[in-house]
């Protein structure tokens, strides 16, 4: 096979994660994978293995993507392509973030660190701070978070990082939620949504139009609310990879349609939240949708459980239904 074509793969792969067409960017990247170890192209076989890691995480897979993520780092190691190990490391943190190992997560994201402050790679540095930022602000530490996030900004200001920029903001505006300095999250969520808006980045668009959606919720202006996760669900519902988005943001709708006592739409809500949850098996979530889901049952009326639970039978959820 000639050179050019597999350049033509590789492009075409990263137009399909662009696109958010990870089926098709799997088969482009395996099939890059394997012509690279025909060739005994290993430093490319390291950046296809890495690629389809990011893919699996994008999907929820957490195991597919650590197996990916250590076939490209035992090759980056063996190459001695410190730069690449570092990004490597970098996502293996990510990985433990996600399963809310942050012992490990810090382990890596440090290891990372290191590696990018001898490089001088400053954009790794500031996505590294940030990621740092998201650990610290799991564990309730919200000062020492704003503190991670802010030098990240700093640098992203200074190499005018306009994608990463909106990260930082939209992640001091979520602090403003937690610490309820309701003024500074709006602030900082208006900076990230005017950015993503204007580079047409959608996925944290998205994000941020949950948030508003949460932030005028705790406001108790409701149907400014709703307004705020239907902008949200007009993105997210588009794509599969965005599940787990889709279904807080359901359960999100559910609970104000329970404060307004609109029971039988609330569980409407909650039922299409949970079968998501369901099938991302999502268990903590699953739990806590149920919990809502059994309260806002216990204060309907007759009728109204009777047709609640009709909705929950004809949803083909396999979990035990809390009626």
């Amino acid at each position: 096979m000639i050179p050019e074509v597999k350049i033509l793969c590789g492009a075409l792969a990263r137009n399909s994660m662009k696109n958010f067409e990870y089926n098709r960017a799997t088969v482009l990247y395996q099939f890059i994978a394997e012509y690279c170890r025909t060739y005994k192209d290993e430093k490319n076989r390291a950046v296809a293995f890495h690629n389809l890691g990011i893919i699996k995480k994008r999907l929820h897979d957490l195991d597919g993507s650590e197996l990916f993520f250590k076939k490209s780092l035992r090759i980056r190691e063996r190459l001695k392509d410190i730069d690449e190990v570092g990004s490597t490391y970098h996502e293996l943190g990510v990985l433990a973030q996600l399963r809310a190992n942050f012992v490990v997560a810090e382990g890596w994201f440090h290891k990372s660190l290191a590696i990018k402050k001898i490089n001088k790679d400053r954009a790794g540095i500031a996505k590294t701070y940030h990621q740092l930022g998201r650990i610290t602000q799991e564990r309730g530490d919200y000062k020492k978070a704003a503190k991670w996030y802010k030098s990240s900004l700093r640098i992203n200001k200074l190499i005018e990082d306009k994608e990463e920029l909106a990260l930082n903001y939209h992640q001091l505006g979520v602090l403003g939620i937690q610490t309820e300095d309701v003024t500074s999250a709006l602030e900082w969520l208006t900076k990230s949504l005017e950015i993503s808006e204007l580079l047409g980045y959608e996925e944290l668009s998205a994000t941020a139009y949950h948030t508003l959606g949460c932030i005028y919720r705790m406001k108790k202006e409701y149907e400014l609310a709703k307004r705020y996760y239907w902008r949200s669900l007009e993105f997210t519902e588009k794509n599969n990879a965005f599940n787990i988005s889709v279904a807080k943001t359901y359960a999100a709708l559910g609970s104000i349609s329970a404060i307004q006592e609109e029971y039988e739409i609330s569980c409407q809500w909650f039922i299409k939240s949970l079968k998501l949850f369901e099938s991302l098996h999502s268990d903590s979530d699953v739990k806590e949708v149920l919990k809502d889901l059994k309260k806002v049952f216990s204060l309907a009326s007759p009728t109204l459980r009777t047709n609640i639970v009709t909705l929950w039978k004809d949803s083909g959820i396999e979990t035990p239904g809390p009626f």
